[in-house]
């Protein structure tokens, strides 16, 4: 579970990379406001989950990875994950490839390739969203050699289904050409799968989770450049104005 894209303005770059799901990679992170809604939805979810239901479990760990009705708690997301995973549910693995890849320390390797081998399981297990996984793990080297035609291949089928559940898939074709490591960059091509994905979410989204990759610190997927994460901010902010959302002007 992941949440849905209308609430994705008012989050962090931890929800929307990577696991988030979604949620395409980092680091800096927001608590969701635990509403009594969200919480109410929370409870239900955990008693399924505490019955065995695999979804329910899944949908758990998206929960307590996002703080959504609940406080942000990676290390029980991991655990819901897990239990989901081995109850059968591929997108589980998924989810467990993708807290590694959005917070994994980076000295531990192993962690990295067990990551990469979650998101072989979920693609074997036939997940979609694990496809956007394991394409992430092809171009982290932590993880074992690096692939960039086999994840560029699967992230653009993933694409091709031009789904608002996997607006993450163009999010990254868009920063591996603008990054042009491991491919030659092309900037024209990069904004182009931009703004595919600012079409599955909304103006300025994808530039603006593209400016966190490049800034000191990111996870290390991609190079640190200043210079791009600026202009990428840039971009954000007057793609946002057309639809008076400013959160990336700063």
């Amino acid at each position: 579970m992941y949440p849905i894209i209308s609430s994705v303005k008012h989050v962090s770059r931890q929800l929307c990379l990577g696991a988030v799901g979604l949620v395409f990679s980092l680091q800096v992170s927001a608590q969701y406001d635990i509403t009594p809604e969200n919480k109410k939805v929370f409870e239900h979810t955990k008693i399924a989950a505490q019955n065995n239901d695999a979804k329910a479990q899944y949908e758990l760990a998206g929960m307590y990875l996002s703080g959504v009705g609940v406080l942000q708690n990676q290390n029980n997301a991991k655990l819901w994950a897990e239990k989901s995973a081995q109850s059968g549910n591929a997108d589980a693995y998924s989810l467990l490839a993708d807290i590694t890849l959005m917070s994994g320390d980076r000295t531990f390797t192993e962690e990295f390739v067990k990551a990469r081998e979650y998101a072989s399981k979920a693609v074997d297990g036939g997940s979609i969203r694990g496809k956007i996984s394991l394409a992430e793990a092809l171009i982290t080297p932590e993880s074992g050699a690096v692939d960039y035609p086999r994840a560029i291949a699967l992230l653009e089928e993933v694409s091709a289904l031009n789904d608002k559940d996997y607006f993450n898939a163009p999010l990254w074709l868009g920063i591996i050409y603008y990054d042009g490591h491991g491919v030659p960059q092309n900037e024209k091509k990069a904004l182009e799968w931009f703004a595919k994905a600012d079409a599955l979410t909304f103006s300025g989204f994808a530039e603006g989770m593209a400016s966190f990759q490049f800034n000191d610190g990111n996870n290390g997927t991609v190079r640190d450049d200043e210079q791009k994460a600026t202009k990428l901010r840039a971009m954000a902010c007057e793609l946002g104005k057309k639809e008076n959302n400013e959160m990336y002007c700063y």
